[in-house]
Parts: C-alpha cells; structure tokens; sequence
C-alpha cells in the first residue's frame, strides 16, 4: 500500500507543480497518508546518502548545517550514488529528526524532509548527539560507507553555550548547576547531547569512510569561508559563488525570528533569511520551495546595523500605499526584539561565573573534567591542534590543578 501511493504521489507531482502547490499538498501528504502508514509498515528510506554530519547542541551546529544546505553538486556521479542532474543543491537532514525527544517516528520525520525540500541533488545523514534510539535506527536504514564531518568544540564553551540556549538565562550559580545536572542526564551518556563527542562517532562509525573535524572557530566570522572551503573540498561539492558566510545562524535574534504580522489582509514575513528556513523550527527547511514576494531582501535596522532583513508576503501582490504603515509596523517590532536582546545579553552566563561555580562545587566540577576526558581522548589522536586551541577548557583544568 505505501508504495502504491509513493508511485501515486510521484506521478502527481508535476501536476502539482504547475499550480505551485507541491509544498501544501506535500504537507497534506504526509499528514495523511504517511502518518497513518507509518503506524503499520515500516517507511521507505533511500539507501542514497552521500555524506554523514555529527555534531551537538552548542558547538554551532545549526551554523554547519545551514552553510553545508548552500554548497552546490560539482560531480554527479560519487561513491556510486547518481546525483540528480536537474537539481544542484546539497540537503542536510536537520538534527532533529534523530533525536528521541523531538521526533517520534525517525523515519516519518526523515521521509517528509526529503518530500517537503526541493531544488537538491543529494543529502545526508545527520547526528546530534547519543541517545537511545539511534542506534538501531543507524543499523536497520544506512548501508554503506560515506565522508563524515565532526564539528567539535572546546567543550566548555558549548556548555555555556547550551546553558545561554534558555532565553531566561541567570547568571548565577544556582542557575549554572541546576541545568549542568539537566543537560548531563539529556542522553545515551552523562551530557551525550552537548560535550559526547565519541559517544556521538561510536554510533555511526561502522559507515564512515573517512572523517574531517572541524573546529566551530573555523565556522565564524571571517574565518567562515576557509573553513567551508575545507568542507566543501573533502566532501567532492562546491561553494556557491559570492556566497557571504560571516552570519550568524543560530543567535538570540535570530531564533526570535521570522516576525508575522498581517496588514489590510496580507500576510507578512521578517526574517534575516530568505526562503522558508528558520533556526527556529525544531525541524528547519534548508531547500523548501519559496513562491512568496519578496517586498524587500536588504532592509537594514540601526539596532541591527550587522544584520540584513529579507520582508516577504504571500500575497501576489502588495500595494505601494501600504509600504509607509508596514516598515513603521517592523521598526516598532525590531525596537521590541531588541530590547529582549539587551536583557538577555546582560543575564547570559559568562565563563568566569561558570569557572568559579565549579570551583565551589568540586564534586561537579571533577565528574565534568572525567567526562569530558572520555569524550575526547579519539580527538586528541585525530586532531591534537584542536584540543590545544581550546582555551576556556584550559582554564577549567587550571583551576581543577589549584585545588
């Protein structure tokens, strides 16, 4: 039955595409048919993977996977796996669709991120961390060997990081320890999701051809373009031309983002991306089609002079008389947006706070430095310029060797 109505979907899918609606019907699709399905058979997932990504929450992955999702086919043809001819763009599944807490059914997930993307000509498999059921996923759905990224981190920094994730983040001891015990008991092993950089590897390794580590330093600023090219060249694609990798993918602004507002019956949208994609969406479309106007893809804010703002519509068509009322409408929005930013940015945790809370709590702050140990003894063999590059880790070790 589920393949009869695969073939059934494909067959209507150019139809569908002639009045611009693939990406509702898709939907509608899934939703249907799939979920249902889902629930009796075991769904379809194409053996035509072409690279693995791991990585964890605070090490900037949301940035990797978004800059990987501009890369562009250069051969068609590699490790035996035909590329589409007709589509160009590289497609990471989002990182969470394997992750237990947010995706119920890894499959279904995974199936309608392959149906609701468009425009790409290969995808990969991605990893954030070890939680209890990738693992047999991994070994009933992958079949061969492919090139594997790991973006790593100083582990330190990604736990501060995750601790800054949480908009009402404290600066505070209390705060400090009460989501470290959260974020050690959030996987397969104590802070899988955040620092369990081999625990991550060991549960894909058997399918890795080869591996290329990546620092997040490597991924900012303007270090960004160096450090995709690398990517980009140890996994046989291409950087699009002109393409600017200094933004930020996964900041306080921009997971507030897009702001919606309907104005006279249209329906607007504020995002410092174009297209559907959004950071946060727990599952983001990196090549969903985009049928909206586009009333302006350069609006700049003083409060934001680093940020460039795409405003779209859904409408056919958006009347110039409105144009005055809807940028006072963004500007008042902006003007709130940022000042939440300023309130955050003066409550994060900062690395000092972090260093003496462990300091006070050497029982912590010993069971973290054990983890973090077994965490990266393989990348201490792999990539020994890395670890010596991470200072605030460094610091941590300093201050355990003075007590």
């Amino acid at each position: 039955m589920l393949s009869f109505i695969q073939s059934k979907y494909e067959k209507c899918k150019d139809f569908i595409n002639c009045y611009g609606l693939n990406f509702f019907l898709t939907k509608i699709y899934i939703k249907l048919f799939l979920t249902l399905i889902s629930r009796v058979y075991k769904l379809y997932i194409p053996k035509t993977y072409s690279f693995i990504t791991l990585g964890t929450h605070g090490a900037g992955f949301h940035s990797l996977l978004y800059f990987i999702s501009l890369l562009r086919i250069k051969n068609l043809q590699t490790n035996n796996i035909a590329y589409n001819a007709d589509m160009g763009g590289v497609l990471p599944i989002s990182m969470h669709v394997l992750r237990d807490e947010v995706a119920n059914d890894f499959s279904l997930a995974l199936k309608a991120e392959l149906l609701l993307n468009s425009d790409y000509a290969t995808w990969g498999i991605t990893l954030d961390g070890a939680t209890p059921k990738k693992p047999q996923w991994i070994k009933t759905h992958l079949s061969h060997k492919v090139p594997t990224i790991c973006l790593v981190r100083d582990p330190i920094d990604i736990l501060i990081s995750a601790l800054n994730y949480n908009t009402k983040c404290q600066n505070t001891s209390e705060y400090i320890l009460t989501h470290l015990q959260a974020l050690r008991t959030s996987g397969a092993v104590p802070y899988a999701t955040t620092i369990g950089f081999y625990a991550n590897y060991k549960q894909i390794e058997p399918f890795v051809k080869e591996i290329l580590y990546i620092d997040m330093k490597e991924l900012v600023g303007e270090s960004a373009l160096g450090g995709m090219e690398k990517v980009a060249s140890f996994l046989g694609f291409a950087l699009p031309k002109n393409q600017d990798f200094n933004i930020r993918v996964n900041d306080w602004l921009t997971r507030v983002m897009p702001i919606t507002l309907t104005i006279n019956g249209h329906k607007i949208f504020v995002s410092v991306f174009e297209g559907h994609f959004s950071s946060s969406d727990a599952f983001p479309l990196y090549h969903a089609k985009d049928k909206r106007l586009y009333i302006k893809k350069d609006y700049t804010h003083h409060l934001f002079p680093n940020n460039k703002f795409y405003i779209s519509t859904t409408s056919k068509h958006f009347p110039d008389t409105l144009y005055s009322e809807l940028f006072k409408i963004i500007d008042s929005q902006i003007k709130m947006i940022y000042d939440k930013t300023k309130l955050y940015i003066d409550n994060k945790v900062t690395l000092e706070v972090f260093i003496s809370t462990l300091e006070a709590h050497p029982k912590v702050a010993y069971d973290l430095a054990e983890v973090i140990e077994k965490q990266i003894i393989h990348l201490k063999e792999k990539c020994p310029q890395i670890v010596e590059s991470w200072g605030s880790y460094k610091m941590f070790l300093t201050m355990l060797e003075s007590k």
